[in-house]
């Protein structure tokens, strides 16, 4: 069956990419990405760049056009237009995508743990992207407010230096990215807050507090060493044993926060 809508024109000189939309239970999946890339390499094998545009309020497609390569070459009031060049090489090195986390505790010593609406089963601290110059303590707020519903919380600490883990190959082309570094932050709820998902973007379905052992049992594999290490950079006992992240052998990445 259908999973979505595509709109492709060829243009004097150039490819335009008029509209990709997915159906709600098939986005998440990455096939967006994928079918952009099918029409980058149909441009390629013509020497020819792709164009497109984009509402300045639809911030979420521009992210995925940067990490795919894209560039702005123009600008509107209520849109900008961005380019591919002929010849883009995927296969070049690929930055790291700067976020933040929050390990959310609690007077008991469990921790909130958060699953992923397109992947359920799957849980994970919420953690974010830091958008452009924004600074990490402003992107922490921004991101909780997003993903869960609620800025009501105070920082109890900062990690002093970043996370990070690599994507296995294939999330690597449909993210445009190496992988992810973190600044971790411990966090606390204010008095009678927590987490509202209804408020927030969606992207996290359901909540619960829970030990971090029991969460890093139900992170995605390549998540794992760097969760252990965020807990311990930020003096948490989380008592996490090596067989539960030894499942891949990912590096962490250290680098001044």
């Amino acid at each position: 069956g259908d999973v979505g809508a595509l709109g492709v024109e060829q243009r004097f000189g150039h490819f335009f990419l008029a509209h990709v939309s997915l159906l709600p239970r098939f986005q998440g999946r990455g096939l967006g990405s994928r079918v952009i890339g099918d029409v980058i390499a149909t441009a390629d094998q013509q020497g020819l760049p792709v164009r497109l545009s984009v509402l300045r309020p639809n911030v979420p497609a521009a992210r995925l056009y940067e990490r795919l390569g894209f560039q702005t070459i123009g600008e509107e009031k209520v849109r900008f237009y961005m380019e591919l060049r002929a010849g883009h090489d995927p296969a070049a090195p690929l930055p790291y995508r700067q976020g933040v986390g929050a390990i959310v505790t609690r007077d008991d010593g469990l921790v909130l743990g958060c699953e992923k609406t397109a992947a359920p089963g799957l849980w994970q601290f919420p953690q974010g992207g830091i958008d452009g110059d924004e600074e990490p303590d402003d992107a922490l707020r921004r991101e909780l407010r997003e993903e869960i519903g609620t800025d009501r919380f105070r920082i109890i600490k900062r990690a002093g230096s970043k996370t990070g883990y690599e994507f296995p190959a294939a999330v690597r082309r449909a993210k445009g990215r190496r992988g992810q570094e973190h600044v971790w932050y411990q966090v606390e709820f204010e008095k009678s807050a927590g987490p509202e998902l209804h408020r927030g973007d969606g992207e996290l379905g359901d909540w619960q507090w829970m030990t971090a052992r029991d969460l890093v049992r139900q992170v995605i594999d390549w998540k794992k060493l760097a969760y252990r290490e965020a807990c311990r950079l930020l003096d948490l006992p989380c008592q996490i044993p090596d067989e539960l992240v030894s499942v891949r052998k990912l590096p962490i990445r250290s680098a001044r926060a």
